[in-house]
């Protein structure tokens, strides 16, 4: 039997929150792409000059290695991307949510592994935007972050 055929192939999936006041939804599986969507997004939105107010870095170092970005900033998803992404029904519900102003910011889960499987197995982010991403997130975090995202986005 061929073994690479049974090989183990994970397929990592980003969480998002919703934020309604200072409650955090539950959260929403994103789809496989979606870490890919949400590099860009950062790096789409990060070229503006208020950025750092529109951000807001987190990081938990207990088990795997995560960072937190919040936004209120309100992604695009194009009808494309609802199909070719594979949107579930809870997903666009959120984007709507956001839009009426019930869900005041989205909560971005990114862990190590889901970014390991970014820069060594997909090939629709280039290692130039994911090293942009990992610029954009270390200017506009707090000084005690600093060795701790450099851990995190060791190429």
């Amino acid at each position: 039997m061929n073994s690479a055929i049974n090989k183990y192939n994970p397929q990592f999936s980003g969480l998002l929150y919703g934020k309604i006041g200072n409650h955090k939804t539950k959260p929403i599986l994103c789809c496989p792409n979606g870490d890919a969507k949400f590099v860009k997004f950062i790096n789409k939105i990060g070229k503006d000059e208020s950025f750092s107010n529109k951000i807001k870095i987190s990081y938990s170092d207990k088990g795997l290695k995560k960072i937190f970005i919040e936004t209120e900033e309100l992604p695009k998803i194009n009808i494309f991307e609802k199909i070719f992404f594979n949107a579930t029904k809870i997903q666009s519900k959120a984007l709507k949510m956001r839009e009426k102003g019930v869900i005041s910011s989205f909560i971005y889960q990114f862990n190590e592994l889901e970014f390991k499987h970014l820069k060594e197995n997909y090939l629709f982010i280039t290692k130039k935007q994911l090293n942009k991403f990992s610029e954009i997130i270390k200017n506009n975090s707090s000084e005690n972050m600093k060795k701790f995202l450099n851990e995190f986005f060791k190429f």
